[in-house]
């Protein structure tokens, strides 16, 4: 009886061992545990509002990887319901774009229209990326973890040609509105021609959704010389829609060149129009 009654707590014991090994894969898969210093990684899809959870202290040394791979060519639009600090990687978790804070404390992710509570990015359709996002949250749940909401969406940006230098710069007809798009990354100029034989020309270059700044040089040929116009721009924000507006007016003929670069590591979309 007794050599039965072991065998059976043998047995008994095994299952046991297995069932809490079943339930800390089931644990380790449904949450994100990162300690502070420690990068570790969650994946999440577009439009879906994600909880995360971890342990560690509260301060800015928490860490974690957000792995995402957009559908779409264009932006991403990062927000979260906590305050953190946010930076595009490549699939190595290499920078490739800015950090910026999203001071969203205890708003819904859903919620787009305060300016600071959403993160941009350009993109590229299919290609992997690692949010790496520095975690200040406040709410913990009854484990003791800290628990914070994410999600991310994509816009489709169909960007329009552009020369790669003034002698290649594409031209710009009048009243039409040219798009161009800077993926995370990318720190080539793009450049564009505007021709126009009449005494007025108005031009518009617009900054959209951008993690951080885009320089827009305007240059024009005078009595055989070239001047910078940039400073010609007059600039209005708007935060409610995340873009940046400048205005040239001119009364006088000239052919006009606009070179677009990224500030620093900055990434995101902005339009060209002129009439």
């Amino acid at each position: 009886m007794r050599e039965v009654m072991n065998k059976y707590c043998i047995k008994t014991g095994i299952a046991v061992i297995l069932a809490a090994a079943v339930l800390i894969i089931i644990m380790a898969a449904t949450t994100v545990q990162t300690y502070a210093g420690e990068f570790n990684d969650v994946s999440i899809d577009e439009n879906t509002k994600t909880t995360i959870r971890w342990r560690g202290t509260y301060d800015s040394e928490a860490v974690t990887h957000i792995k995402i791979k957009p559908s779409k060519t264009g932006t991403i639009t990062f927000t979260a319901d906590f305050m953190c600090y946010v930076t595009l990687c490549d699939a190595n978790k290499k920078v490739l774009s800015i950090g910026y804070y999203s001071s969203g404390d205890y708003i819904d992710p859903d919620n787009t229209n305060s300016f600071m509570n959403k993160v941009h990015y350009g993109v590229k359709k299919g290609k992997t990326y690692f949010l790496r996002v520095y975690l200040m949250p406040k709410v913990q749940d009854a484990d003791g973890n800290y628990v914070g909401v994410v999600k991310y969406t994509n816009s489709k940006v169909a960007a329009s040609k552009c020369g790669s230098s003034k002698k290649k710069a594409k031209t710009i007809k009048k009243n039409k509105t040219v798009k161009g798009l800077f993926v995370g990354g990318n720190k080539k100029a793009q450049w564009f021609k505007i021709t126009n034989k009449q005494k007025k020309t108005k031009i518009y270059v617009k900054a959209n959704k951008i993690n951080y700044a885009l320089n827009f040089k305007v240059y024009y040929k005078s009595a055989g010389k070239w001047y910078d116009a940039t400073s010609m721009l007059t600039w209005q924000t708007d935060y409610s829609k995340d873009t940046f507006t400048g205005t040239l007016n001119r009364k006088a003929k000239h052919t006009y060149y606009i070179k677009v670069t990224p500030e620093g590591k900055s990434s995101g979309y902005y339009t060209i129009k002129w009439k």
